[in-house]
């Protein structure tokens, strides 16, 4: 999950959350979450985000009405791994080979 509309205010695309390795067969991903791993679907994996912390900040727009974007990516590979953690510009390039279909969905926030 990223806000685009940050890159006015911060020079970047403030990545907000960033979770890898979800199942296939996961149906959802619980409230709370990933504040509580348990709750997480089994092998995935969150990395660092903007805030400095390998877990779920939702929206919190400093000023006017950002839109948030989510992205999920299905992959010919049952799991992925890197070192350390990975904008979305360097996962569609280190995984371009693997990734065999796309989605989004945004959102709007004050």
């Amino acid at each position: 999950m990223d806000d685009p509309d940050a890159f006015a205010m911060f020079g970047v695309v403030w990545v907000h959350w960033n979770i890898y390795n979800i199942s296939a067969t996961a149906k959802e991903l619980a409230e709370g979450a990933s504040t509580h791993v348990d709750k997480l679907p089994a092998g995935s994996v969150e990395t660092s985000s903007d805030f400095g912390s390998a877990k779920y900040r939702g929206p919190c727009p400093p000023s006017g009405r950002h839109h948030y974007q989510f992205q999920l990516y299905a992959l010919n590979k049952e799991t992925i791994s890197f070192s350390g953690p990975l904008t979305r510009t360097e996962f569609e390039a280190a995984f371009a080979d693997s990734i065999i279909a796309k989605a989004s969905t945004a959102g709007y926030f004050r």
